[in-house]
This record gives C-alpha cells, structure tokens and sequence, in this order.
C-alpha cells in the first residue's frame, strides 16, 4: 500500500476522534442544559400555589407539587405509587368522589372542570375550582394530570356581594311598598272623584293629581324594572294584542302633550299599512315607545315630533324624531347607560330616573331587537327600534274595558270577595267595585276569608298579601285545600309588594293571577273581564253608578269647625291623602277613632310577647291610618316602631309603645267631640228604647257578620243607638259598631251573642 493510502487513514481516523469529542462534547452539554431545566421545571412546580399532581393510568401517584402534598399531609415520597385510598385514608368519601372523577377522565379521554368542596389534612374546608385532563406519551395515555385552585376568599366574597343583593332588593320592596299604599288611595279615590259633577276648574285639579300620581308610579316602576334587570330575573309576557289601538292610544296620548308645548306631532304608516293583532309583550314594547316619544316631547320646545312605524320583512320599525335641543357627541356614547341624563347641567328642569333608557335598550334586545340614535346637537335627535314581529291571534285579544279612564260595562250580577287587613284599602276597593255594579263582600282577615268562601259561591275574590296571623298566599292554601270548586276559584293576589319574581311567587303559591296596588280602572277592568265569567258582565253602567253613592254635606253639625280645634292633625294633608274627597276624610276619621282602642290593645300585647312579626304589621297599618289623617308626628313614631318590629328589637318596641299609645289615647280624647258626638247626648236626654226593635236590629246585624256585610251591619246598629238601653247595653252597641266599621266580622258576631241573648229592659 502506498503512502498516501496510509496518510489518507490517518486523518479519517483524526477527524472521526474529532467528531467524537465533539459529538461527547455537546451531549455533556446538552445532559447539563436538560439537568437545568428540570430542576427550572421542578423549581416551578413545587412552587405553584395551586394544588397540582400526576397520577398513572392506574390512578396511582405519579408526582405533586409542594402545595398539594401539604393540603394532604405527606411528603412526596409518601405519596408516589400509592391511590387515593391510601392519600384520603381518613376521608373514605372524599377519596371514592376524586376517585370517581379521575375514572372518569380517563375513561371519556376528555377535559373535565368541576367546582367541589375539600377538606385539607389540619380540617379546614376549601371551595376549589378543579381542572383534569388526559395526558399521553408517545402518542398513547399515560395518565392524568390535575389542578386545583382554592377559590373559598372568592366564594365568600360572592356571597356577600349575594347578601349585599338581597339587601338591596329588600331595600326596594320595602320601598315600593311604602309608597305604592298611599298613591292606591291618592290613584283610586281621583278615579272616583273624576267620574262625579265637577267644575272645570276642580275637574282640571284632580286631572293633575292623577297626571303627578302616575309620574310617581311610572318612577317606581323605573326603579323595579332596574332592580330586575341587574338580577337577570327580567321576562317577557307575550299576548296577542291589538297593535293598531296600541298605537291609536300612543299617538292621542302624545298628540295631547305635543299641543300643550305648541308643537306639531307626525305620526307615519309605512307603505302597506300595520298589522291589526301581534303575538308579543305589548307592555315592555308600549314602554319603550312611551319612553322614546315622552323625551322627544320634554325635549323639544319648538317644531315637531314625527312618530314613523314601518311594517316590512316580518319586522317593525319605529322612528321617533324631533327638532328638540339634541345630544352633544361625547353624551351619545354613554347615551344608553344607567342613570344617564344627557347635558344634565343645561336640561336640569328635566325630570325623571336617568334608567329609561337603558331599560328601553334592555327591552328591545330582548325582544330580539336593535335601538339606535342619530342626533345633531342643537338640530334634533332620531332613535330608531327595529323588532321582528309574530302574528297574533285576533280571537283570542283581550276586550278593552276602559275608555279614556271610564268603566265601559259593568257586573251588577258579580259576586266579589276583598280581602285586606286596611280598613282603608278595603274601602277604596268597595267603591271602585262600585263603579262596576258590584257590591263587593268585605273580609279583614285571612280567617274570615275562609269562611266567606264556604258561604257564598264567589266568582272572585281579592286576597291581600300582607296581614297578620295568616297571610294571603296561606289563606289560598287553605281554600285550595277545601278541595271541588274551590280548586278553581279565582284568587286575584292583592299587594303593594311590587318587586321581581314576585307574580311567580303568586303563581306558584296558588293564586290566580295579580293586582298591584295602588289600584288602577283599566288593570281592575282587565282583571275583572278575564275572570268574571262573561254572562255577568254588560249591565247598565247607570246601575253601576248608583254603588257609588252621592256626596254629602261634610260641614254638618260643625264638623271641620270642631275638627280644626284639634292642634295635633293637619287637616288639609289628611284631605290630600284622600284625593280631597271630604266625605271620605271624615269617614276615615271616624274609622280611625273607632278602631284606635283595639289596635293599641292589640300593639301592647304583640309587645309584651315579644310578638315582632305582627307588632310590625300592626304598626304598619296605623302608621298608614296616622299618615292618611295627616297625624304626622304619631306616624313617625309609628314608623319608628314597625322598623323595630321588622328588626326583631323587643326592647325598643317595648320602650317606645306606652308612650305612643298614651299620645294616641290624648288625640283621641281631642277627636271625640267630632267623631263621637254621642257624648253629648247622655243616657237622661234619650228616649226609653224599644226592646223588640232591639232585638230585631241585633237579629239584622248578625246576619250581616255572617254574610260579611260591614255597611250595612254597622247601619243597622247605629238605628238604635238613639235609643237608651241601658249604660251597659248603650256601650256594646258602641263597640258592636266600631267592629263593624273595622270589618271585624269575627269581634262583631262575638259582642252580637251575649248583647242580643241575654239583655234584660232597664227599669
């Protein structure tokens, strides 16, 4: 061989050393770069806060981070090649349910994320959000791995955010309740006074009493419909409903407010007319157009208001467009947010929630729908509302039974139960009734309701929510539980408790359907024609009318001239809560004076039991009576009493109430010369009294307790009380009509019994 051959071998065998080293050389490198990184990796997984671990296809432990071996207690070492039995020893359930979840994973080879409660070695419970997954090797399934985050500061923080909710929701109840009572009086009693012989200009005083009051309900509303939006509890009603009317009563309604300002209001059909009927909640759509068509108004102080509706490609779409003051740029971004009013500073005598905006755009999105504005500030503003449409059914529209705020037919055949603790409540209810033909039963007490029902085939009964002892939705319970017909009768829930979910609640609890107070003509009417079986209504409205009664000389005998020597009562604020309406005032009065007695009876001894669940309704109730004859101190005093009540504070009702009965027993004094003017008449000035028409009016006056009749009751004992019966007898007669006027059917049949059977003839 020659040199070069053996040269030639010499440097292969150079260079192949070469590579060698080389080659040795990075895999050194390479082996200590990996050593780094798993100790990086290693380094990083024990300090992960979260609770991480490895487990093989057999579910045994195949490695876990520093935060999970301390939640179990063992070192790694402990824990490597063992299962959960051994892990969880001393938590068998514990370690079936990981057990179980951890099958799972592998079984279905898909991710899995649940949120479950753990209890860590030292005992302490832990909410954490876990997440499982499949892991493969090479392509096949090697395991699992898992993580678990403790997110127990979370839930808790949660929970009182829930807390904070509930709070506030009660907050609102409570609220819509307070003011909902006073305004059915102020809405139900300037209905009733509309409908009488008014001069223009007392005519156009009870038009803004009743224009104010809905201003005041239609902000409630605001606030509620919000309270349900930030809760998510919001649902759409769908009815089939006349759209044409429903927009026929928009554009009079808007027309009417337009011409006030001196405006022209437009209003447009689109080519091919409207729809007659839709399928859809024309409450929620009504409310959006009110809402849009009420700002252009009050924002618009010269020009127009055109009002477009355009009916195309199974959808609706409304243009609302004004020459009013218009938005600025960096307002319409922020346009549709709660609270928001737009230039509040230049539009500051501008009323309202700053919510109807935003509760509009809620609407509509709910309905499947889009709002938009256009607006050039200082020009005009466009808000456009595009909504799809489903046909409704024209046989099944509901029939409208209130023109312009009048009762349009009436149902003198109807027999009607109302059912409320408020002696008040329950007389604007008689008289609204009234107006329909229908002289209604009265009932104070769920008890008494019962009972009523079992007597005389109603076609309806009102049941209020809130009265003490038994509540309406357990007096339904108990007519329900009667079984036949009464699982069919229809029980109408009565309550100024207005908030969400609330008609659910009545639903679900067995009543039939529900009337927020204050009550209104066309939601009596709508209740009224569902309800009352169709062959009982369309009597003469003249009939009607004659329940109403006609008004009487109030002034008689002296009555406001006495009534205002009395220091402790503002007269003309009791009048307003009244609508005015003198007659009533006066009759509330002398309510209040009659009942006052058993109420503060009743309020000690809620007190002395440490009764706070009906000490606070009971105080609520005369707070309402102090307030609608304008005691306003006492009424504060009262109020202060029903929130110690609902707070459960048996001292401070127990403080407070000797000294708020011992000042309603001072105003009382100070009343009697007004509402007790028998008084003056005393038992020698009267003429001897006949004991067989003694008897006979007590024999009228208890079947009128049996037939819940309070009027009619109270008229047949005041028949004799002219009369001198005796002191005894003279002063059960007193009672006998107080209980009477109350609706306190239960007390008048008790004072009735031993009057009537044992009364023997003065000498």
């Amino acid at each position: 061989m020659s040199a070069s051959f053996y040269i030639g071998l010499a440097v292969f065998f150079a260079c192949a050393a070469l590579a060698l080293g080389v080659m040795l050389w990075l895999s050194v490198r390479l082996r200590k770069k990996l050593l780094e990184d798993s100790s990086k990796l290693s380094t990083v997984f024990s300090a992960i806060p979260d609770l991480v671990y490895c487990m093989d296809k057999d579910m045994r432990y195949t490695s876990a981070n520093k935060a999970f071996v301390s939640f179990v207690g063992k070192n790694e070492a402990d824990i490597v090649g063992k299962t959960n039995d051994y892990v969880f020893a001393d938590k068998k359930g514990m370690a079936a349910y990981f057990t179980e979840m951890n099958a799972r994973v592998l079984k279905e080879r898909k991710i899995l994320t649940v949120q479950e409660w753990a209890t860590s070695c030292d005992g302490v419970k832990l909410f954490l959000d876990v997440i499982k997954m499949p892991l493969y090797q090479n392509g096949a399934l090697a395991g699992l791995v898992g993580i678990a985050r403790d997110i127990t500061a979370h839930k808790a923080a949660e929970a009182r955010t829930l807390e904070a909710s509930k709070v506030k929701s009660q907050f609102i109840a409570n609220v819509s309740h307070e003011i909902r009572t006073p305004l059915n009086a102020i809405i139900g009693m300037s209905e009733l006074l509309s409908m009488e012989s008014l001069l223009s200009r007392q005519r156009n005083y009870v038009k803004d009493i009743s224009i104010a009051s809905h201003s005041l309900l239609s902000i409630i509303n605001d606030i509620l419909d919000f309270s349900k939006i930030e809760a998510g509890r919001l649902e759409l009603s769908p009815i089939n409903y006349d759209f044409r009317e429903m927009m026929a009563n928009l554009v009079s309604m808007f027309g009417f407010m337009a011409r006030k300002k001196n405006l022209r209001f437009d209003y447009e059909e689109g080519k091919g007319g409207l729809p007659k009927c839709l399928y859809g909640d024309d409450v929620r759509l009504r409310q959006v157009l009110v809402n849009l068509c009420a700002n252009a108004v009050n924002f618009t102080n010269r020009g127009f208001v055109r009002l477009r509706v355009t009916a195309e490609d199974g959808g609706l779409t409304f243009e609302i467009a004004d020459t009013g003051i218009g938005i600025k740029p960096d307002d319409l971004k922020n346009l549709f947010s709660l609270f928001m009013h737009a230039d509040s500073v230049k539009n500051r005598n501008m009323t309202g929630t700053g919510l109807g905006l935003s509760i509009s755009k809620t609407f509509v999105e709910m309905m499947g729908g889009a709002i938009n504005v256009e607006s050039e500030y200082g020009v005009g503003t466009t808000f456009t509302v595009v909504i799809p449409a489903t046909a409704g059914d024209e046989s099944k529209v509901a029939r409208q039974s209130v023109e312009g705020g009048k009762v349009s037919f009436s149902a003198p055949g109807a027999k009607v139960l109302v059912v409320d603790d408020n002696t008040l409540n329950l007389k604007v209810a008689y008289r609204l009734l009234g107006l329909y033909g229908i002289a209604a039963d009265m009932a104070s007490s769920g008890q008494e309701a019962i009972i009523a029902v079992q007597r005389t085939a109603y076609d309806i009964v009102f049941m209020d929510h809130m009265m003490p002892d038994m509540n309406g939705i357990q007096a339904t319970a108990k007519i329900r539980a009667l079984g036949g017909r009464y699982f069919k009768l229809p029980i109408i829930a009565l309550t100024a408790n207005a908030t969400r979910g609330v008609q659910d609640i009545f639903l679900s609890s067995g009543l039939d359907d529900y009337m927020p107070k204050p009550i209104e003509l066309d939601k009596l009417s709508e209740i009224l024609r569902r309800w009352i079986p169709i062959e009982k209504t369309g009597g003469a409205l003249k009939d009607a009318l004659c329940l109403i009664g006609e008004p009487v000389d109030s002034d008689a005998g002296g009555f406001w001239e006495e009534l205002g020597k009395v220091g402790d009562i503002n007269v003309e604020v009791g009048k307003n809560r009244v609508a005015g309406m003198e007659e009533m005032y006066r009759e509330t009065l002398e309510i209040f004076y009659d009942k006052t007695p058993r109420e503060c009876k009743a309020l000690s001894e809620y007190s002395d039991a440490g009764d706070t669940q009906n000490f606070a309704i009971l105080a609520h109730g005369m707070k309402t009576s102090l307030l609608t004859i304008g005691a306003m101190g006492l009424a504060e005093t009262a109020l202060e009493l029903e929130k110690a009540g609902k707070a459960g504070d048996k001292e401070r009702c127990a403080k407070v109430t000797p000294n708020f009965i011992e000042r309603l027993g001072d105003l009382r004094a100070k009343l009697s010369p007004v509402c007790n003017p028998d008084n003056s008449v005393t038992a020698k000035t009267r003429l001897k009294g006949d004991v067989s028409l003694l008897k006979e009016k007590l024999k009228a006056a208890k079947g009128y307790a049996e037939i819940y009749d309070g009027d009619s009751g109270a008229k047949a004992v005041e028949s004799v009380m002219e009369y001198d019966y005796g002191e005894e007898a003279n002063a059960g007669l007193k009672d006998i009509r107080t209980a009477f006027k109350c609706y306190d059917f239960e007390e008048a049949k008790k004072l009735l019994t031993p009057l009537s059977d044992n009364y023997h003839p003065i000498e």
